[in-house]
């Protein structure tokens, strides 16, 4: 029952947005509406408003408007009216003379027929931004702390570094995340640098950089579109207290400590992040104990295999490390005096990482499908450092190169055992079985970072109210519809030329199982729905397909170019091969449908 309920307001929305948009404009232009009608078939509902009759009709998988005119404009023209017999030149008499579709110029046909997608692609305007404002979900956001920066992007190289506040940008108070994402993304080329004030936690005074947004490409991985939004570098979450062992000189590897081990306390103090460690350690280093056999007790978590014959069943151990502070005194003041003489500004946190001889384990390899191409070149503790040139340190940029076109083999450079090394990575293409989407193609990494595979490798970031709901609101909206549109544009373009496979078409019985899950999990979820489905359906009736409103549109631009109405034999041709294509598009649809359904009975 859910679901039959959740699929006619969801097509009786849409489809009535759609159709509405076709009436309102009609009748600006001057043209009569006979009738406006929700579904095909009798109506269960009629009233007579005026000269247009409203209906709901008994099969609710469409609506239509009837134009005053319409039935003519695949049928005699106005020519052909002198061949008829003077007796017969009364039939042709219209009471509503000039307010026919066809007694209108081919422009305002054009606007007609535009308001029908047109309104479709309002309609997210009008349900997302009251989801944004009045979800419980979004009584809360993300702060404008930065978690973790990535030393290879703009952010870090301006002189950012994690656990920065930012405070305005360009002027403008800055008090969450959305806001940072929100000015980041309306960077263009050739704009001024964004003029960022944070307040750092380890100094009195407020800080102020320049960055200049970049552009990082990426490819999503099923639709394998390709993208380039500006980026400065940055996670809201921070990073982990994973290590790896840099090399075998390492003094955390002298104290007993091995790669993924997770510091949980130093000197018995809990710690969680990465920063809260080198902050602890370095205020050790700055300290005037620095001679002597002292030692700073770091307690570890590490999760020891309970039988080699099945390595999967780990428990996660403590144990207790005591790392000896005079060497690491001398090997930081070592690595600070050769860093003073080649920068201004002396990255700390990267020194004293190096001093402990270990790195931070999110761009680290975790593990590797034995059967994949990474197999042949990788091993686990590998940390990346580069991919095809771009330098970072973040897992999750480092994603982002190594998935964006997959099918060009990937130069890595990598550190193993306090060495630099090259790799080159061929991805291979695998598949895998969707209940509703089949078989779905894509590239496979063959395997993962600890970064974005351990768990509790990223502390989720700060919370704070949200002050500008309105504000938020607005901007999620075009985000969301931004991100739809594009994704169902490429999708689209993606069935001609032959990038996305036709056996995703989606007819009204996967639309009709979608709809009752999206309303069983919550009206949100409802709406993100229908949004989605109301850009497709814009884009589709765009096509220039006869039988469509994009049809009709292209007639009308044709007439316009030639200046005169298009031979009523040539419409009829075409628009009968319209016609079959989008019955054949229908019937292929129901076919996909049906084998979605029979999957899922089978249990994917």
């Amino acid at each position: 029952m859910t679901s039959i309920i959740a699929f006619l307001i969801l097509i009786g929305v849409l489809i009535t947005a759609h159709e509405l948009g076709h009436m309102i404009v009609a009748k600006l232009c001057g043209v009569r509406v006979h009738t406006f009608s929700v579904g095909f078939g009798r109506p269960i509902i009629s009233k007579q408003w005026g000269e247009t009759e409203y209906r709901i009709s008994l099969l609710p998988l469409g609506g239509y408007v009837r134009l005053h005119g319409m039935e003519r404009e695949f049928g005699e023209h106005e020519e052909l009216r002198s061949t008829h017999a003077q007796q017969e030149e009364d039939e042709y008499l219209d009471p509503d003379a000039g307010r026919s579709l066809q007694d209108k110029p081919a422009w305002m046909r054009v606007l007609i027929f535009l308001a029908g997608p047109g309104m479709n692609l309002l309609l997210p305007f009008l349900l997302l931004p009251p989801l944004f404002y009045w979800s419980n979900v979004y009584h809360e956001v993300i702060d404008a702390q930065m978690g973790s920066i990535d030393e290879g992007l703009p952010a870090y190289r301006a002189g950012l570094r994690d656990g920065d506040r930012i405070l305005t940008i360009d002027g403008e108070p800055i008090y969450a995340f959305w806001q940072i994402q929100q000015r980041v993304n309306a960077f263009e080329e050739g704009d001024s640098p964004l003029l960022v004030r944070v307040a750092r936690p380890t100094e009195k005074e407020v800080v102020e950089v320049s960055v200049t947004p970049e552009r990082v490409a990426s490819t999503e991985r099923i639709a394998q579109m390709v993208r380039r939004p500006p980026r400065i570098g940055y996670q809201p979450a921070s990073l982990a207290s994973d290590y790896v062992v840099s090399n075998q000189a390492s003094l955390f590897a002298a104290a007993g400590g091995q790669s993924f081990d997770r510091i949980i306390e130093v000197d018995g103090q809990k710690v969680a992040r990465h920063s809260e460690v080198i902050s602890k350690i370095g205020q050790y280093l700055e300290s005037k104990k620095s001679l002597g056999d002292l030692t700073i007790p770091i307690t570890v978590e590490r999760f020891e295999t309970l039988d080699e014959r099945w390595s999967f069943l780990r428990v996660a151990e403590r144990h207790v490390l005591h790392l000896k502070l005079k060497p690491l005194t001398d090997r930081y003041q070592s690595l600070y005096r050769t860093s003073s003489q080649k920068m201004v500004i002396i990255d700390r946190p990267s020194l004293i990482a190096q001093s402990l001889g270990v790195r931070q384990a999110s761009a680290c390899i975790s593990s590797i499908n034995p059967e994949s191409a990474a197999a042949e070149v990788l091993k686990v503790g590998d940390c990346l450092l580069e991919v095809d040139g771009d330098r970072h340190s973040l897992a999750v940029f480092f994603n982002q190169r190594l998935r964006h076109q997959p099918d060009q083999p990937k130069k890595l450079l990598l550190l193993r055992d306090g060495q630099e090394v090259e790799k080159e990575l061929h991805l291979r293409e695998a598949t895998h079985r969707d209940a509703l989407a089949g078989e779905v193609h894509f590239w496979q990494l063959g395997f993962t970072m600890s970064g974005l595979s351990r768990v509790g490798a990223l502390i989720p970031p700060q919370l704070v109210d949200n002050q500008d709901r309105l504000s938020f609101a607005w901007a999620q909206t075009k985000r969301r519809v931004y991100d739809e549109l594009t994704r169902s544009l490429h999708s689209l373009s993606g069935l001609f030329s032959g990038s996305v496979s036709p056996t995703q078409l989606s007819g009204p019985i996967t639309i009709f199982y979608l709809a009752g899950r999206q309303a069983e999990a919550g009206w949100e979820a409802f709406i993100h729905l229908m949004v989605l489905i109301s850009l497709s359906i814009a884009l589709l009736n765009l096509l220039p397909i006869p039988g469509l409103d994009g049809g009709h549109i292209m007639f009308a631009g044709l007439e316009m170019i030639a200046r005169r109405p298009l031979p009523v034999k040539f419409k009829v041709y075409i628009q009968t091969a319209g016609v079959l294509l989008i019955l054949t598009l229908i019937l292929f649809a129901l076919g996909n449908d049906l084998v979605r359904m029979w999957r899922l009975s089978q249990g994917g």
